[in-house]
């Protein structure tokens, strides 16, 4: 048995904090019959849910999204009747948390509107309860002026990817982007595709990402479509600044992950193909959806073109440019 209480205004930390907690009490196993979701439920149904006695073959995570719980009302503390009867749910609500059954966990999220300077109400009984016999956890933002915890939280991320960033390349990065997390997380992605094969992310890499990763995405997904013209135009582009093997790499890691995306989304939901591949379960979503009309065997045959191509190129068969250009 577990209880959780998820808040603050960093949306990005907080959801990743609730996928992190959803593998760790349940695993690969997530189903509707172990996960249920509640959002702003009635306090009968919230009482109800977590008095469950639990799933016979598994763990069970009940997932409340609230704000009336936590957050206090601005409204006069005067006694009226649906304050006592809130209070009385409330008193109920805690008294059903510290019996809950070995098997169920509960997690209470609670996110803040960004600038709305609102937060949990540290002194109300629900907040004290989960504190005594759980865990509560804050993630507020970062403040643009807190370099020093952005810079960690970037190299953090990083390795979380497994690879390492020099210390001038985060720095660089902060700068271009600032201290929005997702935003910094998404320039993250792109770099883990611009530096491959290398695993060490450099300032030089972080300042061409403006100048040369939208173009190599933008050519990557032309080249799954059948306007040949633009994806020549594409790869002129593209070839006036990068190097044609690393143009190469890019393109086989790009098409690897869309082939496994592609397959798993038969049997798997977008959460569980976001923590196989250790990507973002909106890329994922995403990256379905551009793949709507790409079949599988286009994929597969894309990916042994891209391979026959390096062989060309590091053979000395084919010019690297040429090659390139034969394979589209």
């Amino acid at each position: 048995m577990s209880v959780y209480l998820l808040w603050g205004e960093d949306d990005f930390r907080l959801e990743k904090a609730l996928i992190s907690l959803r593998s760790k009490v349940l695993g690969d196993e997530i189903s509707p019959l172990n996960h249920r979701i509640l959002n702003n439920p009635d306090l009968n149904i919230l009482i109800e849910n977590i008095q469950t006695t639990g799933m016979m073959f598994g763990n069970l995570l009940i997932e409340v999204h609230s704000k009336s719980l936590f957050i206090r009302s601005k409204e006069k503390d005067e006694e009226t009747d649906e304050k006592k009867s809130k209070s009385e749910f409330i008193d109920k609500i805690i008294d059903t948390l510290g019996y809950l059954s070995p098997s169920v966990s509960v997690v209470f999220v609670c996110e803040i509107q960004k600038g709305s300077k609102k937060k949990v109400d540290g002194a109300s009984k629900i907040v004290k309860a989960i504190k005594k016999i759980g865990e509560v956890m804050e993630f507020q933002s970062f403040k643009s002026y807190e370099t020093q915890k952005l810079l960690e939280w970037i190299k953090q991320n990083v390795n979380e990817k497994k690879l390492s960033i020099r210390l001038d390349a985060a720095e660089e990065l902060l700068i271009s982007v600032g201290e929005d997390l997702r935003q910094l997380d998404n320039e993250i992605n792109k770099l883990e595709l611009l530096a491959f094969p290398e695993k060490t992310i450099t300032k030089k890499m972080v300042t061409d990402l403006g100048l040369s990763c939208d173009n190599i995405f933008t050519f990557a997904d032309l080249l799954i479509s059948n306007d040949k013209q633009k994806t020549y135009e594409e790869l002129d582009k593209l070839l006036q600044k990068d190097d044609p093997l690393k143009v190469l790499g890019f393109l086989q890691s790009t098409i690897r992950q869309w082939l496994n995306i592609k397959i798993d989304s038969k049997t798997m939901s977008n959460f569980e193909i976001s923590k196989k591949i250790n990507k973002h379960e909106y890329i994922v979503k995403l990256s379905i959806q551009k793949l709507s009309k790409v079949s599988i065997d286009d994929l597969i045959e894309l990916q042994k073109l891209l391979t026959q191509t390096e062989f060309k190129i590091k053979s000395g068969k084919l010019e690297k440019k040429l090659a390139l250009e034969l394979m589209i």
